[in-house]
């Protein structure tokens, strides 16, 4: 008698006939869409089909201190959900990364050059913090490139403070922010905009495994706050009004996000502060204390790209990572990695950082693999 499969099972047994493309990507190819009615829009993401699989980019730096932009991708038998956490600095990168992956999504897919204009790449974006280096690529080129559909975006609630406080030239809430919205009623009028206030977690929805949003408790940018750091906080040995503060106050506000497949979590934890290892006040230490174990995960980004304070490794170590032997901290920027690094092997924590090319994480079958990719052409 004839063997019954059901669909999971004839991608296992198809996959033997395919390209060793498809066979090292796991991606299997059904029907494209019908041809799009008039208005109708094609996404690239609709293209693909696979085994349950989360794959999680850091983007290696292209900037000489950091890099702001990681992409998420999970892939089902529904397609490819793709989550852009921040864009990083307008300087190409993060753009051309995105067109790469659209490029090679519709190659794959054996679309016709002369078509694939007409699909563009689905994304949902999650934004930390409106500082320039984390945004300035998505009010830049991202947002109004006609490749890219943005059908959802989370932000956090904006801070209190005002011009005349202290923080006139860095509180990109009042520069970043504005630009971001403007272009997303521009090019993206349809596109859900959801601002989370202070304390709230929510859940970006997926197909598979798990996306959770966590928002800080409160707004940093409070005059009480701003006494706080002004009371206990010097910048190289003194207090400077200018430089100390506005860095403390929007990053301090990140909203954090946590992806997870099966049995494997990534934790984004932005620019949130932490300064001083004896303190049990400072936005790191409210995040922890808030949230708790929801927090702890296996793949951890730094906070503040790896900065010269090492004081946030105990936290990690003691609250934020797993136990696990392939557990490790990413630090996303050169500056301070020696000091920062020190402070984690001290700890017996593994960790690295983005200089020699992109990180790529994959979850699939429940085993979660690593590998750094010079000049990244495959995305998938």
């Amino acid at each position: 008698m004839k063997k019954e499969f059901t669909r999971r099972e004839f991608i296992k047994t198809a996959g033997k006939g395919l390209s060793l493309l498809a066979l090292f990507s796991g991606v299997v190819r059904f029907d494209a869409p019908a041809k799009a009615a008039e208005g109708e829009m094609l996404f690239a993401n609709d293209l693909l089909r696979g085994e349950d699989q989360l794959k999680v980019i850091f983007l290696d730096k292209k900037h000489e201190e950091k890099s702001d932009c990681f992409i998420i991708m999970y892939l089902s038998q529904s397609g490819l959900d793709i989550i852009l956490h921040d864009g990083g600095f307008d300087d190409g990168h993060s753009y051309t990364a995105l067109g790469n992956l659209r490029r090679e999504i519709l190659e794959k897919a054996n679309i016709p050059t002369a078509e694939q204009g007409k699909y563009r790449l689905n994304l949902k974006l999650v934004i930390s913090h409106f500082h320039t280096d984390h945004v300035q690529a998505l009010n830049g080129t991202i947002l109004m490139s006609k490749r890219f559909a943005v059908t959802e975006a989370y932000i956090p609630q904006k801070t209190c403070l005002v011009q005349g406080v202290y923080d006139d030239n860095e509180n990109s809430d009042l520069r970043e922010r504005v630009a971001f919205l403007y272009m997303m009623k521009t090019y993206h009028p349809d596109a859900m905009i959801r601002v989370l206030d202070w304390g709230e977690t929510c859940l970006v929805p997926t197909e598979i495994g798990k996306v959770q949003l966590f928002a800080q408790t409160e707004d940093w940018g409070k005059e009480e706050k701003l006494g706080m750091f002004k009371t206990n906080y010097g910048y190289k040995g003194r207090y400077n009004e200018g430089e100390a503060i506005p860095i403390c106050v929007l990053n301090a506000n990140c909203l954090w996000m946590r992806v997870a497949l099966s049995d494997h979590s990534f934790l984004f934890t932005g620019d949130v502060e932490k300064r001083i290892t004896v303190r049990r006040d400072e936005p790191l230490d409210h995040f922890i204390d808030a949230y708790g174990e929801d927090l702890r995960s296996d793949v951890i980004k730094y906070p503040h790209h790896g900065q010269m304070r090492a004081a946030a490794a105990g936290s990690i170590k003691r609250s934020l990572i797993t136990q696990k032997e392939e557990a490790i901290c990413i630090l996303t920027a050169s500056d301070g990695k020696d000091d920062a690094g020190y402070a984690l092997n001290r700890l017996n924590m593994p960790w690295l950082d983005l200089e020699s090319g992109s990180l790529f994480f994959t979850v699939k079958d429940g085993k979660l693999t690593r590998e750094t990719v010079q000049k990244a052409k495959s995305f998938l």
